[in-house]
């Protein structure tokens, strides 16, 4: 299982409390991109409020070995309909 896949499973039952949907998890060299949304666009906020749960649930789990740069995101208005 890959960096991405076990990110997923870490993340995907602490946004789904948090009523965000889980659009992408990316990794690429030392950097973890997690990509959220919700219903009616997710606000900075609550950007901020699910980037802490994400980081919290990432430290507590361990899953990446070394140092990281955790990024947590919209789609942005380019994501397909």
């Amino acid at each position: 299982m890959g960096v991405s896949e076990t990110v997923t499973g870490i993340v995907a039952p602490v946004l789904d409390g948090l009523g965000v949907e889980l659009v992408d998890v990316e990794h690429r060299g030392a950097v973890v991109r997690v990509v959220v949304d919700e219903v009616g666009g997710i606000g900075l906020d609550r950007l901020g409020e699910v980037t802490q749960q994400v980081s919290r649930a990432l430290d507590d789990a361990d899953p990446i070995a070394g140092r990281y740069t955790l990024e947590v995101s919209s789609p942005g208005v380019e994501r397909p309909l």
